[in-house]
């Protein structure tokens, strides 16, 4: 970690969105409401999480993922931090 900005150099994590849709998919829920309504959330926390401006928190994504019948780790995908950003 560099100590002037706080940043990781590990890679970066956000949401599956294309995994998430097949696995509420999967659970015959689909749509922005259900999807959010199954999940136990409010339809602006998912459309946010879809948006990835947000990531669900670790007990939350833990209760998803229970949902859904997968682990935590089917829920993110690793991307390599964008070496283009600025410290």
């Amino acid at each position: 970690m560099d100590a002037n900005d706080g940043r990781s150099e590990a890679t970066d994590v956000r949401l599956n969105r294309t995994r998430l849709t097949e696995l509420l998919a999967d659970k015959g829920v689909s749509g922005t409401t259900a999807s959010a309504d199954f999940l136990g959330v409010h339809r602006s926390v998912f459309d946010r999480w879809m948006g990835q401006k947000i990531l669900p928190s670790l007990p939350v994504a833990l209760r998803i993922a229970r949902r859904l019948g997968v682990k935590v780790e089917d829920l993110v995908e690793e991307r390599k931090p964008d070496s283009r950003r600025v410290a």
